[in-house]
């Protein structure tokens, strides 16, 4: 979880995929108008940094000087695109909640290519 007291100091900061693995940078972040919490940001990815992502920070930590994400370095990159030189109106807003929830992070493979599997979807050991 992030400290919501010193959010503007993550501007500018590392941002870091699930294994540790440079994603880009926040460029922006985002504040909930109803709770006053920050909730999202935007990375800038790519070369020479010219794409900008959105990512939760709902779960996201920082470590350092870093923001870790729980998510594939190219899950992230794969995000729907959105405007980021605005405010993130509601309909942005649930089209990248939908992409981010605990299904999709289980249908996007890892950094290795791997899928991940869903705990509820493995076979269950029913040694006594």
């Amino acid at each position: 979880m992030i400290s919501q007291s010193n959010v503007a100091g993550l501007i500018g900061a590392r941002v870091d995929d699930a294994d540790g693995e440079k994603v880009g940078t926040v460029a922006q972040i985002f504040v909930d108008p109803a709770s006053g919490l920050a909730n999202w940001a935007s990375v800038k990815t790519g070369l020479f940094g010219m794409s900008e992502t959105f990512v939760p920070l709902a779960e996201a930590a920082e470590i350092g000087d870093t923001l870790r994400l729980p998510y594939a370095k190219a899950f992230i990159k794969d995000a729907p695109r959105v405007d980021a030189g605005g405010e993130l109106t509601h309909d942005a807003e649930a089209e990248l909640q939908g992409y981010y929830t605990r299904d999709a992070v289980a249908q996007a493979p890892d950094a290795h290519g791997r899928h991940r599997a869903d705990p509820d979807e493995l076979p269950r050991d029913t040694r006594a």
